[in-house]
């Protein structure tokens, strides 16, 4: 598992949720592109992109304004899965940021009021 998130992150150019020595069966990998999302709902719209062309179930969660991908490996996981997500998440949300855009965009994601998916419930 610490070898397919290492991988992720390290393709992606982002960085895991927490230190690789909390890591367990799962793991979050933040996504590449924009920190803040566009709207609340960009998590939802990634994840059925992901299985409706993809054919890929992984769940994509919005914590403090950044988008991860939850990763799990179990017995029947394979290397190919994870290279898999990994292009395929370059083509739904690509990184073309310059450094002085991604430094200005961390800044708005630690700044910015968080955002949440509008929602009929509570």
């Amino acid at each position: 598992m610490k070898e397919a998130a290492r991988r992720l992150a390290v393709a992606w150019g982002t960085d895991l949720i927490a230190p690789e020595s909390c890591l367990g069966p799962m793991a979050c990998v933040r996504l590449p592109g924009p920190r803040v999302p566009s709207d609340g709902h960009e998590a939802n719209k990634i994840q059925d992109m992901l299985y409706f062309k993809y054919a890929i179930e992984v769940p994509i969660k919005m914590l403090k304004n950044r988008l991860y991908v939850r990763i799990s490996a179990h017995i029947y996981n394979t290397v190919d899965e994870f290279e898999i997500l990994e292009k395929a998440m370059l083509e739904i949300r690509p990184k073309f940021l310059t450094e002085e855009e991604d430094v200005a965009d961390a800044t708005a994601a630690e700044t910015a009021e968080i955002v949440q998916a509008a929602t009929s419930c509570g």
